[in-house]
């Protein structure tokens, strides 16, 4: 009966849509049939139903309990006529093993995801997955899923959507340039000046790219540099790699005196920044006070430079660039080094020209064992994210207005 009424429904509803003469043959027969039919289907089917206020203007409104549409019903006339709208059903939200978030706008964003870890290797046995929301994320449709894929960013290259990971065959990208509709998987080749003991051990390219995370200038123009959030599980010695044909083919690029530690920003097309660990001395040792500094481009990243008065006695991992001429470079020392400052941040004013330290902790809030560096620093949000131990594990730490106020003085 439901599926009859359901039928003639249709042919009603064309009277709505500007053929109601061809319907109109049909009659109030036609209506009454379809609308019985309707009637004893929403009466005997569990779940939210769509009811017209009895109290107020003839609007639809939603309710928990299965309910008749009032009678009479008018769904002749093309002026008073009103058809409920669909009910958006939520899917049970975003999956679980997240590991990069993306907006393109307000309301349309992606997650890639790594459900299901590998079993082996950097891929065999895992499964992972990019979802996409169109309503600001309350919530989420899978769009993509790849069989020993371990997607580790995802992030904008120019006007697509794209994620990086390792697969069957290695490096790879994932992208979409239509928001998601198609996807394509890119293979990426990396060029290694030269590959450690350690690294070729632990997979040479592989390593380097599963453990970086990257940046785009502009649609041909990235860098891949070592993720913060892997602390001293990022390949050794760490690389900066550029490329200029959208993510395909990678090259190293030489950071003098230094190589990088996790942190990178551009302030427009050419001028950019990048925190790095100053070199060795001749037998082996950190520089005493210049543990890190920071590097400047002028040329989109072809080659860099040393900024003076950058040497700092600790690690620096992150950089942040509220406006042109305010930045911030934040950092520590590894606790179980049972050095300080564990957690601090510097600050310029002047476009990167001149850095002071303007905050500095005078002792370990990790308490012993623990390993915090601050990876990433949100002034405008007022946030920081700090990383808590090897191999990723994070949280996020509120800062107070008052700090903010004398980091920004």
């Amino acid at each position: 009966m439901a599926e009859r009424g359901t039928k003639l429904a249709a042919l009603c509803v064309q009277a709505l849509m500007g053929s109601w003469r061809r319907a109109r043959a049909l009659g109030t027969a036609c209506c009454a049939t379809s609308l019985a039919a309707m009637s004893w289907s929403l009466a005997t089917t569990p779940g939210r139903a769509l009811a017209r206020s009895a109290t107020s203007s003839p609007l639809w409104t939603t309710t928990t309990t299965a309910s008749v549409p009032s009678l009479p019903l008018d769904i002749v006339s093309q002026q008073t006529a009103r058809i409920p709208p669909p009910i958006a059903v939520a899917s049970s939200g975003p999956a679980t093993g997240q590991i990069g978030l993306v907006f393109t706008s307000r309301q349309i964003g992606f997650l890639a995801a790594v459900p299901e870890p590998q079993a082996s290797g950097y891929a065999s046995g895992a499964t992972s997955e990019l979802e996409r929301t169109t309503d600001g994320g309350v919530s989420w449709a899978t769009v993509w899923r790849g069989r020993d894929i371990v997607l580790h960013w995802a992030g904008r290259i120019g006007g697509s959507v794209a994620a990086a990971g390792i697969g069957p065959r290695g490096p790879l990208l994932v992208e979409s340039a239509d928001n998601g509709a198609i996807w394509s998987q890119v293979p990426v080749v990396l060029t290694l000046p030269s590959v450690s003991p350690q690294a070729a051990q632990n997979g040479g390219a592989e390593w380097y790219w599963a453990t970086s995370t990257l940046y785009f200038l502009n649609r041909q123009v990235g860098f891949a540099f070592p993720d913060a959030m892997y602390g001293q599980d990022a390949a050794w010695p760490a690389v900066l790699f550029r490329t200029s044909d959208g993510g395909r083919r990678w090259s190293a690029i030489a950071l003098p005196g230094g190589s990088p530690s996790g942190g990178l920003v551009f302030v427009d097309g050419t001028h950019g920044f990048v925190t790095g660990l100053s070199a060795l001395t001749a037998s082996g040792s950190l520089r005493p006070g210049c543990t890190s500094r920071i590097w400047e481009t002028a040329d989109a990243g072809t080659s860099w430079r040393a900024v003076p008065g950058t040497c700092a006695g600790y690690l620096l991992t992150s950089l942040s660039f509220p406006t042109p001429e305010r930045g911030y470079a934040g950092g520590g020392n590894y606790a179980k080094s049972s050095q300080v400052p564990q957690l601090a941040v510097l600050a310029t004013a002047d476009g990167g020209r001149r850095w002071s330290q303007v905050f500095a902790t005078p002792k370990h809030p990790a308490g012993p064992g623990g390993e915090h560096a601050l990876e990433d620093l949100s002034p405008g949000e007022h946030r920081a994210r700090v990383r808590n131990g090897k191999g990723g594990r994070e949280r996020i730490v509120p800062i107070s207005e008052r700090f903010f106020a004398s980091v920004t003085a």
